[in-house]
């Protein structure tokens, strides 16, 4: 007998057993959380790839121009993105399956949240990195058509907080959609434990 066969079993038989028929099973909770950890390491190979793209895009723009001190600033945080997220988003360690249950869901929601105490460490210096480096450009551009440069500075600083702000919120409902519905399940998981 394979230990899939196994699994499986045990699965129809937690079902079979429990008067609420919660639908809680350990083979379902591996499965959801293999499918979302895969789907994030695909969409953060897309995500590096798109950044070493752009960065390569705009350091061939700023050799070729000569105020570049704007753009090389925005082709470090496209650089510090992609190490962030190729850190971040580390596939799970195969000896977590063979974690206690509660250190295996405890693992999972740790790593499904959305935004932990040290992603703002690191996001807040590289959106810094691409609001300076974009002022300067904007600031650099602007100024040969105005002699206002408090004014193009101050749009700026708003529009581009803004944008960080729509960005954030936009994101943590593109996440809720994404794995809200895992996350319920592990922290119902968890509860029945």
């Amino acid at each position: 007998m394979e230990l899939d066969d196994f699994k499986m079993i045990t699965c129809k038989n937690e079902k079979n057993s429990r008067a609420d028929d919660t639908g809680l099973c350990l083979t379902d909770l591996f499965r959801r959380v293999e499918e979302s950890f895969r789907k994030q390491m695909m969409q953060k190979r897309y995500f590096i790839i798109l950044l070493f793209m752009l960065s390569v895009m705009y350091l061939t723009l700023a050799r070729n121009t000569s105020e570049n001190a704007g753009l090389l600033l925005i082709v470090t945080g496209f650089l510090s993105g992609a190490v962030y997220l190729f850190f971040r988003y580390k596939p799970l360690p195969d000896n977590i399956y063979f974690m206690p249950i509660r250190e295996f869901v405890d693992a999972a929601v740790k790593k499904l949240k959305y935004f932990a105490l040290i992603d703002w460490f690191i996001v807040i210096p590289i959106l810094m990195l691409f609001g300076v480096g974009g002022g300067l450009q904007v600031v650099t551009m602007l100024s040969k058509y105005t002699d206002r440069v408090w004014l193009v500075i101050l749009i700026w600083v708003i529009f581009f907080i803004g944008l960080c702000v729509f960005g954030f919120f936009a994101g943590k409902r593109n996440w809720h959609v994404e794995h809200g519905d895992l996350l319920r399940y592990l922290e119902k998981f968890r509860g029945s434990l």
